[in-house]
């Protein structure tokens, strides 16, 4: 069955849309994203994680004495306490030899081709 009236369209649905987007982006998005930023906040501070007991130290000698390092954490750490260390993990930084052993690569592979 046909619609009854005039079949043009009508000249306030483009505005109509037009302060649709304009009410979501700028009103409705902003609020939405201060709400979601203080519910983060509140769930971050209630859930507890190893990275909130988690320090990571970097530029640290090759030989460094991790028992020396453990007792000097734990001494002077906070000003007139001490502190207890669970565990010290040694990680490296392994990006130079990534970049010599990709070298050594290319050049083994441009020889073999040669």
């Amino acid at each position: 069955m046909a619609a009854h009236g005039n079949d043009e369209p009508s000249m306030w649905q483009p505005w109509l849309n037009t302060i649709l987007v304009f009410v979501l982006l700028w009103i409705i998005f902003p609020i939405l994203q201060i709400r979601h930023k203080k519910l983060c906040q509140v769930i971050d501070v209630k859930t507890i994680t190893p990275s909130d007991f988690t320090l990571q130290f970097s530029g640290l000698p090759n030989d460094l004495d991790v028992e020396d390092f453990k007792k000097f954490l734990e001494e002077n750490s906070r000003e007139g306490k001490t502190t207890s260390v669970a565990k010290i993990n040694m990680a490296y930084d392994i990006d130079s030899y990534v970049h010599t052993q990709r070298q050594y690569e290319y050049w083994r592979l441009k020889r073999e081709k040669a």
